[in-house]
């Protein structure tokens, strides 16, 4: 979709998705759970807002500029990447399934780039 509208400007197209999310966002609030202390509430809005903004905005424009097979490889390595980082970083302890899962992932993207690659169609 990112690539068919790729005449609208990203940024554009990243505020319009957080816009239609906006109401959905307030309408589900008063479900929500949350344990926050009012000076938390700036970080919140930072994160949410500013980050995840900014995190949603490059990957809009990365979906349209980057072919789907590169969009898709990426987009498979956050699972990967996230258990990684929660292991280097958190010091989580991770169980067998959770490898097993992350090594089947890695090995999948592998056997895609390579497939590409062979073909001459993986497009960076």
């Amino acid at each position: 979709l990112h690539q068919h509208f790729s005449d609208i400007d990203s940024n554009l197209r990243a505020w319009g998705q957080f816009t239609l999310a906006l109401p959905v966002f307030f309408c589900c609030l008063p479900w929500a759970e949350w344990d926050l202390r009012t000076s938390e509430l700036p970080l919140i809005l930072y994160l949410g807002l500013g980050i995840a903004l900014l995190g949603h905005g490059l990957w809009v424009h990365s979906c349209t500029a980057l072919s789907t097979t590169t969009t898709s490889i990426l987009s498979y390595l956050y699972l990967p990447l996230s258990l990684v980082l929660s292991f280097l970083t958190l010091g989580e302890k991770l169980a067998g399934k959770a490898w097993l899962g992350l090594a089947l992932v890695l090995a999948a993207n592998a056997l895609v780039v390579v497939g590409q690659s062979r073909r001459g169609t993986l497009k960076f």
